[in-house]
């Protein structure tokens, strides 16, 4: 983990952010379950349990790059904390490598954080008040799987990420939906 830390900088909360995720110890579904804490068990894209392997490798809430595959059979130590060797870019028994985990972490900066876990508890808050798509509602969209969507297009476009993450503005794009949601309903 040493080796990645100049590539977050001198940046406490990405760093602890990347710790975490490596450890397990974030909001999500397996973690509630171990730990018999309230809140959703599935994950937001509908998958019946929430595990950091479904986040980094299958939600399709999440930008990943091609090469972040998901290993043929993950090991205990993965399951328990992810064990990379990031100096070569090598991957011990085909897990990702440190530097794959930061570029997912960086594309997607709500992973593995409370405030993702704060948003989905609002917007299920919302949606049972029945009053239609909410503020919340659009920002879990425009953080998830409508980001996804416009990198995709950017990059059959570009050829690659290009510029993406630094023009990609979620609030503006969450504000963008909900407008164009409300003059269709």
């Amino acid at each position: 983990m040493i080796a990645t830390v100049p590539k977050w900088g001198a940046s406490n909360t990405k760093f602890a952010r990347l710790a975490r995720f490596i450890i397990g110890h974030f909001p999500h579904g397996e973690y509630r379950a171990r730990f018999n804490l309230d809140g959703p068990r599935n994950c937001a894209c509908g998958h019946p349990v929430e595990s950091r392997s479904h986040i980094l490798f299958d939600c399709p809430l999440w930008i990943r790059q091609p090469s972040l595959r998901r290993p043929r059979t993950l090991s205990r130590a993965f399951r328990a904390a992810l064990i990379i060797d990031d100096d070569d870019e090598s991957r011990y028994n085909g897990h990702p490598s440190l530097a794959q985990i930061h570029t997912f972490l960086e594309q997607n900066p709500m992973v593995a954080t409370f405030e993702w876990a704060d948003l989905l508890e609002q917007a299920e808050h919302d949606r049972q008040a029945g009053e239609g798509p909410h503020w919340t509602h659009a920002l879990v969209l425009a953080h998830a799987s409508l980001k996804v969507g416009l990198y995709r297009m950017y990059r059959e476009r570009h050829g690659d990420s290009g510029q993406f993450f630094n023009k990609y503005d979620p609030s503006e794009v969450a504000r963008k939906w909900l407008n164009r949601f409300r003059s269709i309903s």
